[in-house]
């Protein structure tokens, strides 16, 4: 099954609608039921309940959060890996952060939702 660009699309722009209006329901309702968040320097993360929690408390921390995808690849039977860059700013001190992320998604019901999301940060930030 080739990669729904425009599902895809939608999913990145529904996050980035979510993340901007602090709205961790939302965001937390892009993941599968059972998804896995691994974020930085932080516990890893199960379900959308634990999904919006950490949202949450990660928006209320950062601001201008952008990504550049750098691949995207077919997993097979309606899922797919993207890998790319990411910035945001701390809203403490306005400092610029960076790294790298990696997420997989599953398509359901012609929308994608991520199963499993994972990044790291550079380390001279």
């Amino acid at each position: 099954m080739p990669i729904d660009q425009g599902a895809l699309s939608r999913l990145n722009e529904n996050w980035f609608a979510a993340f901007d209006a602090r709205d961790e329901r939302r965001l937390a309702a892009l993941y599968v039921e059972d998804g896995v968040i691994v974020p930085t320097n932080s516990e890893i993360r199960h379900g959308r309940p634990s999904i919006g929690d950490f949202w949450a408390s990660f928006a209320a921390h950062a601001t201008a959060v952008t990504i550049t995808c750098d691949d995207r690849r077919e997993l097979g039977a309606g899922f797919v890996q993207e890998v790319g860059r990411y910035t945001f700013r701390m809203q403490d001190n306005h400092r610029l952060v960076s790294g790298k992320y990696l997420f997989v998604c599953a398509l359901r019901g012609g929308d994608y939702r991520i199963v499993t999301h994972m990044w790291n940060r550079h380390l001279w930030d």
